[in-house]
This record gives structure tokens, C-alpha cells and sequence, in this order.
């Protein structure tokens, strides 16, 4: 990919170190495996990362990420069950605790030292649970500089599968073009790019609104133009501002590669939190369920158009320099397939 895209990109791209994953071929950097409420009926294992891995939480509360083939036979931890502070696989009753340790083998007596699961650091957080691909996180769970989680009102997630490689989820965001052809969004200002911090692309874009279809014509209510801000960090999970003359709209959207050619996104949708007690009980649930209906919908039309795309089958011309300074960023923090 990166030899078609080499006279394109710039000079000044931010150098950073490249940081080491736990789950080698994959970005290291903060997925949403699941929603929060799915722990609550007991461990959640799925395809990720190009290995299946199960999600549970413990009895005090703490989730954790785990591979999911037992170190014994390959049992799927996700068919057993949750005991105290550990996760018990469904065969021999060993039992892993939240770091990947074995601290139980009943038929053995004492547990063997050398024994145990990969572990990836989890959070739950607004409504998900969030792991990160390496031995530590090599950065806290990222959330708005300015807020916390208490400021905001989320949605429960939504979820979208993408038929095409996890890095082109974030290059979907750069590509100003297909806001036009796909959004009826009419570019009002060359994006400013920056990097705050190695592991982090920062852009914000302004647009106005230009469809004639019902959808955005109530999105006009809140103002003809807005300023889009995304905080894109390590590729994985993208801070997303909304801001229109008369309110502003809150994102979290995190990518989660299951293949090589399969992506799983979740998206939580945020609003501002109402100040008075009844505002919150009455108002917020239906504000934000409205913005989250309208956001899943403008992003549905990504999801076909975006079937089988990748850069490493295709050729970056002039138009596309935003993409080629985000794929050598990209390439700078990962690695990318070229």
C-alpha cells in the first residue's frame, strides 16, 4: 500500500515509537469488545483480533478480556461461568483470574506456575468494555479534554460490520470526498490536521448541510453548518464532536477487526447532560435516542459502499493526500499490510 502512496505524503508526518501489541499483526491501541450489559448475563466471547477471546466481569466488578481457549485443551472459556474474582472453564474447572493467571486446576492440587490465558487490560466505560491490545495500556482509556463521563448522557451502543480491513474505518473519516458524493455535506473549509500527541490524529472539518431529504432537513433545525472534530487515537477508537449552531453531538466510535478483511464498529451517542433532575430523567433518554437514530442512519450507506475497499488494491491520486499523510501516520504507530 505504502509504495502507492509514497509521492503523496508529507515530509513533516509526527515520528513516534511503535508501540508493541500482546496480539502480534493487530494495532495496539483501545477496542470496545462488547457492551457492558452483555457481562450481565455471564462471559462474552466472539472473534477478535484474529483469535477468539472471552469478556467477563468478576463478582466485586472488574471485567476482564481473555483469550478464550483454554491452556488446558482449548475449552471455550466463554461456556463457563464466573467464580469470585475468576473466570472457570466449562470442562476441567480450572480457573483464570483477571490477568490471564491459573489459579485453580481441582484435579491437579496445586496449580502449575507456568500456566495461563493472554490478557488484554480492560475498562467499562459509558456503557461498553474496552480492551486494549498490549501487555499494558500504553495510554489511559481517552475520553474529551474538556468533560467527563458525567457530563455527558450515552446511548447504548450500536453496532455496524464492515466488510473490508480496520484501518480503512478511520481513512473513511479523512476522505472529505465521499462526504459530498455519499452525505449531501459540502466542504466549507480545508480540514485542519494536527497531531497532539504521536498517538493521536486530530482533524476538524466544516460543512454545510446540503441534503433535501427529510433526515437532514430537521438536522438543519440545529443549524445549516457544522464543525466535525474527531479525535482518532491509534486508529481504534475515535473521539467524534458534533457541533451545530444551537447544540452539539457526542461520538464515541471504536473499531474492532475481527479478520484481516472484517471490522466490527460500535458507536455510543452522547448529549450534554441536563442540569435538573427531571430533565434527566424525562428529556435526555429521548434526546439522545433521536441523535442516535439519525447518526446510525447517516452511517448505514458506508457500510455497503465501503465492501471490499483497502488502499493496498487501489491508487491514491492528489485528491486523496489526506488519506496517504493518515495511512503513514497509521503505518508509523502499526505497521500496515502494503
Amino acid at each position: 500500500m505504502h509504495e502507492l502512496c509514497t509521492d503523496l505524503l508529507p515530509s513533516d508526518s509526527p515520528r513516534v515509537t511503535r508501540q508493541q501489541p500482546l496480539l502480534p499483526g493487530w494495532p495496539a491501541g483501545w477496542f470496545m469488545f462488547c457492551p457492558s450489559r452483555s457481562l450481565d448475563r455471564g462471559p462474552v466471547g466472539k472473534l477478535a483480533l484474529g483469535q477468539r477471546l472471552v469478556a467477563f466481569r468478576t463478582a466485586r466488578g472488574q471485567a476482564a478480556v481473555l483469550g478464550a481457549r483454554c491452556a488446558h485443551l482449548g475449552a471455550d472459556l466463554a461456556g463457563g461461568c464466573v467464580v469470585g474474582e475468576t473466570l472457570r472453564c466449562p470442562f476441567h474447572h480450572w480457573q483464570f483470574d483477571t490477568h490471564g493467571n491459573c489459579v485453580a486446576m481441582p484435579a491437579a492440587g496445586e496449580v502449575a506456575s507456568n500456566v495461563g490465558q493472554a490478557a488484554l487490560p480492560a475498562v467499562e466505560r459509558m456503557g461498553g468494555v474496552y480492551c486494549f491490545n498490549g501487555r499494558r495500556a500504553a495510554y489511559p482509556l481517552p475520553f474529551y479534554d474538556d468533560l467527563t463521563p458525567d457530563h455527558l448522557y450515552a446511548s447504548p451502543p450500536f453496532r455496524l460490520v464492515l466488510e473490508c480491513p480496520w484501518y480503512m474505518v478511520g481513512a473513511n473519516g479523512v476522505d472529505v470526498q465521499h462526504f459530498a458524493t455519499t452525505h449531501d455535506r459540502q466542504l466549507l473549509a480545508p480540514p485542519a490536521v494536527s497531531h497532539p500527541r504521536p498517538e493521536v490524529h486530530h482533524v476538524v472539518t466544516r460543512f454545510e448541510i446540503m441534503g433535501r431529504h427529510l433526515r437532514d432537513r430537521l438536522t438543519r433545525l440545529a443549524g445549516r453548518e457544522v464543525q466535525l472534530e474527531v479525535h482518532d487515537w491509534s486508529g481504534t477508537l475515535f473521539l467524534v464532536r458534533a457541533t451545530f449552531r444551537r447544540t452539539e453531538t457526542f461520538g464515541v466510535v471504536s473499531v474492532l477487526p475481527r479478520t484481516p478483511r472484517e471490522t466490527e464498529v460500535h458507536v455510543v451517542v452522547a448529549v450534554h447532560r441536563s442540569s435538573a433532575a427531571l430533565g434527566r430523567r424525562l428529556f435526555d433518554p429521548v434526546n439522545v435516542m433521536i441523535r442516535r437514530w439519525f447518526i446510525q442512519k447517516f452511517l448505514q450507506p458506508d457500510v455497503a459502499r465501503s465492501a471490499g475497499t483497502d488502499c493496498a488494491t487501489g491508487r491514491l491520486v492528489a485528491a486523496d493526500r489526506l488519506m496517504a499523510d493518515y495511512f503513514r501516520w497509521l503505518h508509523s504507530l502499526h505497521g500496515l499490510p502494503s
